[in-house]
């Protein structure tokens, strides 16, 4: 989970949080272009991504990514459930 502050929209993605390295990947958050967050889960056969509405310029946003393997991916925007999908698969280590 992370505390987010965008500032203006950008013509890439942001990753503020992540663990691993170009190509071997782990899970991350990730802000697009367009100012959606993202939950990402690298390895798994269904679940990797979990998306939601962008988020406001100029306010700080609290972002929390939930994986529960076999189960659910879950992202939570400042406390409520804003995504889901099911999942499936071991994630990469």
């Amino acid at each position: 989970m992370i505390w987010a502050r965008p500032t203006q929209r950008t013509s890439d993605w942001c990753r503020p949080f992540g663990k691993g390295a170009t190509g071997t990947p782990n899970y991350g958050l990730h802000i697009n272009q367009y100012g959606q967050p993202l939950s990402q889960i690298y390895g798994v056969a269904s679940g990797v991504n979990v998306f939601s509405n962008p988020l406001p310029l100029n306010a700080w946003t609290h972002l929390c990514g939930r994986f529960v393997q076999n189960s659910v991916h879950e992202l939570y925007i400042d406390g409520v459930l804003a995504a889901s999908t099911p999942t499936s698969g071991t994630p990469t280590t």
